[in-house]
């Protein structure tokens, strides 16, 4: 016969062990998003990560509350345990004493009075014992109820459990990640990278993967409708520590393509890039490629 106790222990164990779990794949995947390539799948990794450590955390303590609570529950006997004998109710009485005397009456002279009413014959009225009323018989002495003493209630137990969320780091970054821009405040919208240009402003052999040496590297882009007096900025990656930053001031109108780029003194070096590029502090897109 499965208890109570032991349905809540084994719920506790069965949570528990899959918090486990659930805490070793959030650990997993967080080392996964170390390693991504991409701006992008890093965010990505990393934000499941994080659910699914605050999902191990919170199981935890479920099944930490289940089997405080199955410690709490009196265990239910069991088919076959020894009935536990009552004690006997003792009960003490107080020592009753009574004291009869004994009178020894002389055997009176013959007479012919008549007795009165309730006297009895030959028997002096002096000497008769006490009436009933003025004597304390013995079965009006009540026993003493027996002493009682009160049954233990056990105290409610209140247990307290913190948790303590680690927090896993994104991979090595020294500028604050900037949210997605609303789609109202979208104005440039990625269109390739390239490691040349041709005379017309188009891409020429447009990559994601390029050799290490390569003198320059371009972004083309669409713009449309970008309000007059703002400014673009684009900051450069390489590895997760930011390598280029320029500002410069928009002065163009209507809907087109532009394209920026960046040329090291050395050309590039090996490593995973990442371009981000603003209008004023609104991000609009983020681009990705390797140079191997």
């Amino acid at each position: 016969m499965i208890t109570t106790h032991d349905s809540l222990t084994v719920i506790a164990a069965a949570v528990a062990a899959f918090a486990i779990i659930l805490l070793g794949i959030a650990i997993r995947r967080a080392r996964h998003a170390r390693r991504a390539a991409y701006y992008v799948t890093r965010r990505h990794s990393q934000d499941t990560a994080n659910r699914q450590f605050l999902w191990s955390i919170l199981l935890l303590l479920i099944a930490a509350g289940v089997f405080i609570a199955s410690r709490i529950i009196p265990q239910e006997p069991r088919p076959g345990d020894p009935a536990i004998p009552a004690e006997p109710a003792v009960y003490t009485t107080p020592d009753v004493f009574i004291v009869a005397t004994i009178l020894s009456t002389p055997e009176p002279a013959p007479t012919s009075e008549q007795p009165q009413s309730g006297q009895l014959p030959g028997v002096d009225a002096s000497l008769a014992p006490p009436t009933p009323a003025d004597a304390l018989p013995a079965d009006t002495v009540e026993p003493r109820p027996p002493a009682q003493s009160p049954s233990p209630e056990p105290s409610p137990l209140s247990p307290e459990a913190t948790a303590v969320i680690t927090d896993v780091p994104l991979a090595a970054q020294t500028e604050t990640a900037t949210p997605a821009p609303a789609a109202g405040n979208k104005y440039f919208v990625l269109r390739a990278i390239a490691g040349g240009i041709d005379l017309s402003g188009l891409p020429v052999n447009p990559s994601l993967q390029f050799d290490a040496g390569v003198p320059s590297i371009y972004v083309f882009f669409d713009f449309q409708n970008v309000p007059a007096g703002r400014r673009l900025r684009h900051n450069w990656f390489r590895d997760g520590g930011s390598v280029y930053f320029e500002s410069l001031p928009w002065e163009r109108s209507g809907s087109g393509n532009a394209a920026i780029d960046w040329s090291p003194p050395n050309g590039f070096d090996a490593g995973v890039y990442e371009v981000r590029v603003f209008l004023d502090d609104q991000l609009q897109f983020v681009a990705n490629f390797e140079v191997k």
